[in-house]
């Protein structure tokens, strides 16, 4: 019994025992699976992931993928998508955005000489600012192949580029029309020329103006001037000849004619049309000798101010010209006949007369402004792919709707419908809304292509624009230089004075003989405060004539006083140098220097360093003069001062002392009564 009872136990033992070292072998294969699993992981190579595709990328951000987008912008710089981003408030995707501007913006190397170095000349006729230049430009870089333009439009893209401003005005003007627009503007043609033959000279002028376009091919551009001709000999002598007058400055469609472009510019002057009156102060302001119309410039810019002209009150920074906001009528029998036939068309339901009686209706052209119901017939034709009915409400709101605040928003909205549809001017006024909205990056595009379209006024915003709120990008000297040159050479004042001004607040920039006294004299006489500070710096440094100080300092003194650095700072150096008919003032030319200083002209503050720095009629003061170096180089970006300050010795400010504290005057160490009770 005892044996058997051994016997089990035994056997028992040898169960556990076989169990346990199961268990044992069980657990170690599986530590040597797992350690082998993961040495094989780890010395496994890592294959690349395959990237998807464009199209698979755009499939997936038409589906509304954040990523895909984001990756299709910074990738592939797909331009398109990165506006689309940026205008989302995508940050990485607006400095993509401009960048692939810039990119696209600057001239191969083969052209890249500078923009100041065209072939712009001095006037060579009344009126006007700039010749045609005489070698290629790659400016403007009109879209090819776009549908709906005519041979007759491609006529205009080809004189636009060559320098000729009625076409550019007429280009930023088109907006290719649909087939069924066509029909129906065809319509529109045939009733106002029959009214044109019955001697309404509202219809005449209307006809004019389109007929000079020539954006359809059922009207004959030829037939333009004789319309507007018959429109400006009426009662209303406003009507036509300002048209009139520009097509004789510029050869177009008739024989070129100075002569006969003032006296059509005075003649609608006389009827108070504001821009009329703007244009015969530039064309005095051009003839010689130049100081015997100062006057009588001054007094047409006055009048063109109080006729409603925001630009002639706007010219000086100092202007204290009452802003009145009369505008031109037309002639009431006529144009009530013409607003009657647009109403008879819309109901028969032509869109194109809708937009026609809108647009009466919103100015009070032949009929009692209804500012409502003409606002509700634009929205709903803009709601109908209409892009004339949407840069209408556009501008409706960008200049404040029945005289209430600008909508900017509002605006923004249908001024980007407008510039899809293919209207240049819409795209400017998309550009300037954001400007005024302060999305100056956002703003970059639409500018862009209005001034590639033609836009004149777009060109001269993406000059003020790069060399203001985004003056810190890499090529924005260059792109700003590029933009005023061609608005400069399109005869536009306004871009002349600020490319005169910007040739001498650039650093090191080269000589340029084009920016003379008989460019820039005639738009100081007009009122541009910068161009009078560019002419400044012309007599004080003696650039091309005889340096004379006493001018060099009135100048700057005067448009000082309206705001502007240069003009400071052409102040300060007159001062400091003294001459015939003032005496030489140190302490004065210190406070100019400070003032363009804080106006933020970086060769100033560098001024400013040197003369704290050698002690020329202050106190020398290092360290302060440091500071002023700092700022004109980091903060302005001034070169100059740059190296300027590497070539000295920034000196060690010593730690301020308390008012406890004491020197030794033996050993040069502080003592406090603090330390005096420790010891």
């Amino acid at each position: 019994m005892m044996l058997s009872m051994e016997t089990a136990s035994v056997a028992a033992n040898a169960h556990h025992t076989s169990h346990r070292d199961t268990i044992i072998r069980l657990a170690v294969a599986l530590i040597a699976l797992f350690s082998l699993s993961l040495s094989c992981k780890r010395s496994r190579k890592k294959t690349p992931k395959k990237l998807p595709s464009v199209e698979k990328l755009r499939t997936l951000c038409s589906r509304g993928s954040h990523k895909a987008c984001l990756f299709l912008c910074l990738k592939h710089e797909v331009s398109g998508t990165c506006d689309q981003l940026c205008k989302g408030g995508e940050k990485k995707a607006c400095e993509k955005s401009l960048e692939l501007l810039r990119k696209a913006k600057l001239r191969p190397a083969s052209q890249n000489s500078p923009a100041w170095e065209n072939k712009q000349t001095a006037p060579t006729n009344p009126g006007s600012l700039a010749t045609v230049p005489s070698g290629k430009d790659s400016w403007p870089r009109f879209p090819k192949g776009t549908a709906g333009i005519t041979a007759r439009l491609s006529h205009h893209f080809t004189a636009c580029a060559g320098g000729s401003t009625t076409s550019c005005e007429t280009v930023a003007r088109y907006i290719p029309p649909s087939k069924s627009g066509l029909k129906e503007m065809t319509t529109v043609h045939r009733g106002m020329k029959e009214l044109c033959a019955r001697d309404n000279l509202y219809a005449c002028y209307w006809l004019g103006l389109r007929e000079i376009n020539g954006f359809t091919t059922d009207l004959k551009p030829r037939m333009g001037p004789a319309h507007l001709e018959k429109a400006c000999t009426g009662s209303n002598s406003a009507m036509g000849c300002r048209e009139l007058s520009a097509l004789y400055a510029s050869g177009d469609l008739v024989a070129k004619s100075p002569e006969r472009s003032l006296t059509l510019l005075k003649k609608a002057c006389a009827a108070k049309d504001a821009t009329a009156c703007l244009g015969v102060a530039t064309h005095l302001a051009f003839q010689t000798p130049t100081a015997s119309h100062v006057e009588a410039v001054k007094a047409k810019v006055r009048l063109a101010c109080r006729y409603g002209e925001d630009e002639a009150c706007q010219l000086s920074d100092c202007s204290k010209y009452p802003r009145g906001r009369w505008k031109m009528a037309a002639v009431s029998r006529d144009s009530r006949v013409a607003h009657e036939f647009f109403i008879t068309l819309c109901t028969a339901g032509n869109r194109y007369a809708c937009v026609e009686k809108a647009v009466q209706s919103l100015r009070g052209i032949g009929a009692v402004k209804a500012l409502d119901s003409a606002r509700k017939s634009l929205v709903s034709l803009c709601h109908k792919n209409e892009p004339s009915a949407c840069l209408q409400l556009g501008l409706v709101h960008l200049g404040g709707f029945a005289g209430s605040q600008p909508e900017l928003t509002t605006a923004v909205r249908f001024l980007s419908r407008a510039c899809t549809g293919g209207s240049g001017v819409a795209c400017g006024r998309w550009g300037l809304a954001l400007i005024y909205k302060k999305q100056y990056s956002a703003a970059l595009r639409p500018l862009t292509v209005a001034c590639d379209r033609g836009h004149i006024e777009s060109c001269r915003h993406l000059g003020i624009l790069y060399t203001g709120h985004l003056k810190k990008l890499p090529d924005a000297t260059m792109l700003a230089l590029n933009s005023l040159s061609l608005a400069c050479r399109l005869n536009d004042p306004s871009s002349c004075a600020q490319l005169a001004h910007l040739h001498f607040t650039t650093p090191n920039a080269p000589p340029n003989k084009k920016i003379g006294v008989s460019m820039v004299s005639p738009l100081c006489n007009l009122g541009y405060m910068k161009a009078c500070a560019a002419l400044a710096a012309i007599y004080g440094r003696g650039e091309g004539v005889s340096p004379n100080l006493l001018t060099s300092l009135n100048l700057g003194r005067s448009s000082c006083a309206c705001g502007n650095a240069l003009g400071c700072a052409m102040a300060a150096e007159a001062l400091l140098k003294g001459g015939p008919g003032f005496s030489k003032n140190l302490v004065s030319g210190h406070t100019y220097f400070i003032k363009s200083c804080a106006l933020g002209f970086g060769d100033a503050c560098l001024s400013l360093g040197r003369m704290n720095w050698e002690g020329v009629g202050i106190p020398v003061n290092k360290p302060r003069a440091f500071r002023f170096f700092d700022m004109a180089c980091n903060e302005q970006r001034w070169k100059p001062a740059c190296d300027h300050r590497s070539t000295l010795k920034r000196p060690v400010v010593a730690p301020p002392v308390t008012p406890g504290d004491k020197k030794n005057p033996a050993t040069g160490e502080k003592s406090s009564p603090a330390a005096k009770g420790k010891q």
